[in-house]
């Protein structure tokens, strides 16, 4: 570790608050040390700011070597150039620049550790269902980029308690009969989905996916499990969430028309289809 010297930044800790002015010099100018950006951290960074109306304090220090480079909070800097949102940080001055190897390192704490957390059953896969209803809800089942807040996803339990119900069962008859084909948190969400339309529908679509049983040729859901079933047995294809909540809407659909469809398709650039 270097030594340091009387010229260098003394180690000291406050709180600040960072203009986009002072965030954007920092950026062009005390930055030597940068990292590739990523775009849907900076987007989610932009909702916090947002929704905490200017004030943002994270648990995560603004840090800053003995020569007055910035070596934690890119991605924060960037967020309040692009919002133009003063924050306010914790900080970190005059640390040894050999720290920066060893920073963000650690494991985040995710939604589904907080649902864990408040004890509630199949916590990944709760957490995995709101963030599909979020981001299905926003039309943005294509894009990667829009992450579901902490905040968002507790308010969401709260007002759509039956969520929890359907995670629950979803998971509970995977475990059962090991047959949905689909993953649980896809299962869930259509279903949640599905049910704001017509919940006893809904409840019989989704118990003829789960089980399978009498499903005659040309039935919807037969080919919506022959078209999830046959693209699982691919060697090397994983179906992205997307992909099986596609499929999953365009049998709903033609279930609810009482069509026949021999199979089921979705291709790349294909509007998302939206349920009847």
């Amino acid at each position: 570790m270097a030594t340091q010297s009387p010229d260098r930044e003394p180690f000291r800790m406050c709180v600040e608050t960072f203009t986009p002015e002072r965030a954007a010099y920092l950026l062009e100018n005390k930055h030597p040390k940068n990292r590739n950006v990523k775009r849907s951290n900076v987007e989610f960074l932009k909702r916090v700011a947002r929704s905490a109306r200017g004030l943002v304090i994270a648990n995560d220090c603004i840090c800053f070597d003995w020569f007055g480079n910035l070596i934690n909070g890119q991605h924060r800097m960037i967020m309040c150039v692009e919002t133009g949102i003063p924050m306010t940080q914790p900080v970190i001055y005059g640390l040894d620049p050999e720290t920066f190897l060893a920073m963000d390192r650690g494991s985040p704490r995710m939604i589904s550790t907080d649902f864990q957390m408040d004890n509630f059953p199949y916590a990944s896969s709760l957490a995995a269902t709101i963030g599909i209803i979020f981001r299905f809800d926003n039309n943005k089942m294509q894009s990667n980029v829009m992450k579901l807040l902490p905040e968002q996803a507790q308010e969401f339990v709260y007002n759509n308690p039956d969520v929890c119900d359907m995670v629950r069962s979803a998971n509970s008859s995977l475990t059962r009969r090991k047959s949905w084909i689909a993953s649980p948190s896809v299962a869930s969400s259509a279903w949640f989905i599905f049910n704001r339309i017509d919940a006893q529908m809904a409840s019989e679509f989704i118990e003829r996916w789960s089980d399978g049983a009498g499903l005659e040729p040309g039935h919807p859901v037969l080919a919506l499990r022959s078209h999830l079933l046959n693209r699982k047995s691919q060697i090397g294809v994983t179906i992205a969430v997307h992909h099986q909540l596609a499929i999953a809407i365009k049998a709903w659909n033609a279930f609810r028309g009482d069509r026949k469809v021999p199979f089921l398709k979705f291709i790349t650039n294909e509007d998302f289809p939206v349920p009847v």
